[in-house]
């Protein structure tokens, strides 16, 4: 399809809040995890016995206490929005903070580049985030778990493989509904401490007839024995033929109550 030359501010704005969905809804993928692994629901390709599920085990009980660890901690964040197409870019720096439930908040901001793009994007996602967590941090009963376990997710166990100079065991996940917030994709688990090391894959339900496919890859890196979020990356192509880009990264984690904190070197 031919990117149409002169889109008004009012379809902008339209396929901006289409794509805000699409991102919102990877926010919380793997923030609940209250659920216990059944090794009988898990097919083994390279492990024998039940021990695919033992791993599964470990990885959603490390999930619980990584999400923990992740409580009373700030971390330097930057944002970038993108249609390629439409040469419309914005990017945004600040400090994003995590309460003591898992509430997030953002401070210290500064923005720059195409104005919708921060504003009707942007400046959104970061709305999004702050009342999704405030929703999980009350416990709001409306929002329906998508956490990464076996009630939601059928696995695969496929072997282990390296990811940035650590061993990773990898399944494959299928969800067993086709519902919001679910995904089509694999997770990475740290063959040591058994944290989520990255996490991608395409929703296998689109939030918007506007849209056609959501893409996104979320990494972590390991930081004094916990996997600390470092960046997350979505695509979405559009009907109208536009690809729609946003990229968040995360640096300098730092946690006063347990000292904890360290660079990220991400190149930036």
């Amino acid at each position: 399809m031919t990117v149409p030359r002169n889109l008004r501010s009012a379809q902008i704005r339209l396929l901006c809040t289409a794509v805000l969905i699409s991102f919102a809804v990877t926010l919380t993928a793997c923030e609940d995890t209250e659920a216990e692994a059944d090794s009988g629901r898990v097919s083994s390709a390279a492990l024998p016995g039940g021990q695919a599920g033992a791993v599964l085990e470990k990885f959603l009980e490390a999930s619980r206490l990584q999400q923990d660890r992740l409580h009373d901690s700030s971390m330097e964040v930057e944002i970038e929005g993108r249609f390629p197409k439409l040469k419309r870019e914005a990017s945004l720096r600040g400090v994003r903070r995590v309460g003591s439930r898992g509430e997030i908040t953002y401070d210290s901001i500064s923005s720059e580049g195409d104005s919708m793009i921060r504003k009707e994007v942007i400046a959104k996602y970061i709305t999004a985030e702050t009342e999704a967590s405030a929703s999980l941090a009350r416990g709001n009963g409306k929002l329906q778990p998508i956490g990464i376990n076996p009630d939601n997710y059928k696995f695969r166990y496929r072997g282990v493989f390296p990811f940035a100079g650590r061993q990773a065991h990898v399944f494959q996940v299928t969800p067993r509904q086709k519902r919001l917030g679910l995904f089509r994709g694999e997770v990475w688990i740290d063959t040591e401490t058994y944290q989520t090391l990255r996490e991608t894959g395409m929703l296998v339900k689109n939030p918007s007839i506007y849209l056609r496919k959501v893409q996104f890859d979320r990494t972590y890196e390991m930081l004094d024995g916990v996997a600390i979020p470092v960046q997350v990356s979505t695509k979405i192509d559009t009907r109208l033929g536009l690809l729609a880009e946003l990229d968040v990264r995360l640096r300098n984690f730092s946690n006063p109550l347990t000292a904890q904190s360290g660079f990220c070197p991400l190149g930036w």
